[in-house]
This record gives structure tokens, C-alpha cells and sequence, in this order.
């Protein structure tokens, strides 16, 4: 027996995200100023992130370069507000220290390295202290290559927003659970405790309970946190299925379990 792998959150697709275009940037940018102007509508539907193209284009199109920039961060902010679901008066770098941080709240986590963390909310930092400040306090400088290079700049991070994980480790427990209005209150975490404890996945099948959990109106976020904060576990094994009699059928036999720690909220 062996605790493994936690299993992924599934709702017909709604979580996949599009993959990482960063390998495109270089090329993007010699377009720029290397490519004819017929091309241009074609490489920007494929390159610049969806909500760039629908809130920032049509200002670009019509001039206002110093807006359109100012506008591509301010969307890059947003997306990440909206990622962590809050709705607070920070922005800005303050903004990406505490989603970034290490303080008990709700953290972003980057998608290609744990090892990466830092550079990661550096490159955020970076991008807001000297595009955004810029273009909201001084934009006299921008013209139209800046404002297309902030463009696929604000790409990238959304792409980045899209991708990133969150992780409830640093929340304080039941309290925090609550305090963050992830549950509603105590009963709420013990009626999904309870669920989740009596779930088993023959041949590590487990789309019928993500379908019940969204049938109970539980969330991605309130099954994730509760493995984050160790209060579940997966584990699996190899077993025949087969019924006596019948051909073996040897396969992995999974099921959630309440850790010490659940079971004592239980």
C-alpha cells in the first residue's frame, strides 16, 4: 500500500489551460520590425493572449499606445485577483508579495518549478513596478513599439495566471478555511470530510464523485484544501478485481482516507 497521487479536480475540461507560448516571445518581437504590415493581424490573433486581443487591440488600433500599455497590466492584475478570488485594495507589487509570499494566505504557485518560486514573483514585481507605475503616472514615453512590446509582455503573464496552481498550505487551519470564505462554516468542512472518506475508485476511476461533489455544490477549491491542508489522503493498491471464478484482473484500487488530523475534526 502506498499513498500516491491526489486526484485531479474534473469538471469536463473546465480547468485545462492553454499551453505556455514563452518560446514564441523572441520571435514575436523580431516580427515587429522585420515583418510587412499584412501579417499583422493574423500574428497577433496568434500570439497575444485572448484578453489582451479583446481589451487592449482596439486601443492600439486607434493610437492611444500609452493607454493600451497602462490597460494590458491593469488586466494582468485583474486576471490574478481573479485567480485567487479576492477582492481587496491591494495592486501592484504588494498585490504579487502576498499572493507570492509566505504568509497564511491563498498562494499562487508557478507551474514549471518549485525551484522557481521566487523568480517567478520577481518577474511579476519587475514587470508592474516598471510598466504599470510608468504608464499610470508617466507615459509619455510610450509609443507604438512599446506599447506592442508591453502587449506581449502582458501575454506572458497571464499565460503564467492561467497555468499557476493554488495552494492553501499557509491557511490557518479551520479558522482560516472560514476566515477566507472557502466554507461557509465548520459543518460545511465536516459534510465534505465525511463524503470524501467514504469514497473508493475501482481501476482509479473517479469522475463519478467529482460529479456528486458538484451535485452537493462543493468546489475545486474547498476539495483542494482540504488536501493541502492534510486532512485527506489518497492511497491505492494493486488487486484482483476479478470475482471468484472469473479471470484475474489485476489493477490499481484506490480510495481517500481521513488523516489523524481529519479524523479529529470528525
Amino acid at each position: 500500500m502506498e499513498t500516491t497521487h491526489l486526484p485531479k479536480w474534473s469538471n469536463s475540461g473546465t480547468f485545462r489551460v492553454e499551453p505556455f507560448r514563452m518560446e514564441k516571445t523572441g520571435l514575436f518581437l523580431r516580427w515587429l520590425t522585420e515583418s510587412s504590415s499584412s501579417t499583422h493581424n493574423d500574428l497577433m490573433d496568434r500570439y497575444l493572449h485572448n484578453t489582451i486581443k479583446e481589451t487592449c487591440l482596439p486601443l492600439f488600433n486607434n493610437g492611444h499606445f500609452p493607454q493600451c500599455a497602462l490597460e494590458a497590466m491593469k488586466q494582468v492584475e485583474l486576471a490574478l485577483k481573479a485567480k485567487a478570488q479576492i477582492n481587496s485594495n491591494l495592486f501592484g507589487a504588494r498585490l504579487i508579495k502576498v499572493l507570492w509570499g509566505d504568509g497564511p494566505n491563498i498562494l499562487l504557485r508557478a507551474p514549471f518549478s518549485d525551484k522557481m518560486h521566487e523568480e517567478t514573483k520577481d518577474l511579476f514585481i519587475g514587470a508592474f513596478t516598471y510598466y504599470r507605475n510608468y504608464a499610470a503616472h508617466n507615459s509619455t514615453g510610450i509609443n507604438e513599439t512599446i506599447s506592442m512590446r508591453v502587449l506581449v509582455l502582458a501575454s506572458e503573464l497571464l499565460d503564467l495566471v492561467d497555468a499557476s496552481e493554488i495552494h492553501f498550505q499557509n491557511i490557518k487551519g479551520v479558522e482560516g478555511l472560514i476566515a477566507h470564505k472557502i466554507f461557509r462554516d465548520r459543518t460545511e468542512i465536516l459534510d465534505l470530510l465525511r463524503f470524501l472518506s467514504d469514497q473508493i475508485f475501482p481501476h482509479e476511476t473517479y469522475d463519478g464523485m467529482f460529479e456528486e461533489l458538484a451535485r452537493r455544490g462543493f468546489t475545486e477549491w474547498q476539495y483542494q484544501s482540504l488536501f493541502d491542508l492534510g486532512f485527506v489522503e489518497y492511497k491505492s493498491k494493486h488487486v484482483n478485481h476479478a470475482f471468484p471464478g472469473q479471470a484475474e484482473d489485476w489493477d490499481e484500487f484506490g480510495w481517500l482516507e481521513l488523516t489523524d488530523k481529519g479524523k479529529g475534526l470528525v
